[in-house]
């Protein structure tokens, strides 16, 4: 198993903390297979809350895709740690936004489709 995680960077401005909506946030990615190389031609989604059954085995994953070229299965699940958001602390550094274990699957391009939480800063 191979973990990745997606890091990102912002300046916030009157802003004290980023954070995803909760477990039902959905994240966009481009895959590729790691055995032929097929891309997958859409961005798919992971969220926290859905769990898929993964063939052959006991164990389920966010993500589960079997590559329409060579028939191979991947999968990618979050790791379970909680959601730390990206605070005033971190402005114009990379933080973690979150980490995935995956199989035979290469994520590669994230993009934000959906608004994350804000906090915004009290002014006096």
């Amino acid at each position: 198993m191979v973990f990745l995680k997606l890091e990102i960077r912002a300046e916030l401005e009157n802003v004290t903390d980023l954070a995803p909506s909760g477990d039902d946030f959905e994240y966009f990615f481009k895959v590729l297979c790691n055995s032929c190389h097929e891309e997958h031609t859409k961005y798919v989604t992971l969220n926290r809350s859905e769990k898929r059954d993964i063939s052959g085995s006991r164990g389920s994953a966010n993500f589960v895709w079997r590559c329409g070229d060579c028939k191979k299965e991947s999968s990618a699940s979050f790791v379970s740690e909680p959601l730390k958001p990206y605070s005033a602390e971190s402005n114009g550094q990379f933080a973690t936004l979150l980490k995935m274990e995956v199989s035979w699957v290469r994520v590669y391009r994230f993009c934000s489709k959906r608004a994350m939480d804000m906090q915004r800063r009290d002014r006096h």
